[in-house]
């Protein structure tokens, strides 16, 4: 298995590891099963479009509706781009 890791002040760790992924991957096996694949490339892709829309873990840990809606309607998003990469002008690797 490829894994990412990242760089913190106290080491590596991998992304797998980290709470941000662990509640992608829970939304994502609460609204579609485990049928979803979830690459680290793919969890930063979620990542990063998160952060650039706005989003902020700390609002989401501390109870924020707004912003687990956020970050819901992102990776449905990305779902959907995913399993239709032609109709969004995508082509699989």
């Amino acid at each position: 298995m490829n894994c990412l890791w990242i760089l913190l002040g106290m080491g590596e760790i991998s992304v797998r590891d980290t709470i941000s992924y662990k509640i992608v991957r829970q939304i994502l096996d609460h609204v579609y099963g485990d049928m979803i694949d979830l690459t680290d490339e793919d969890f930063l892709d979620i990542y990063n479009s998160y952060m650039k829309s706005g989003g902020s873990w700390q609002e989401l840990l501390s109870g924020s509706i707004s912003r687990f809606d956020q970050l819901k309607g992102l990776i449905k998003s990305w779902v959907e781009i995913k399993e239709n990469p032609d109709k969004y002008g995508l082509f699989e690797d």
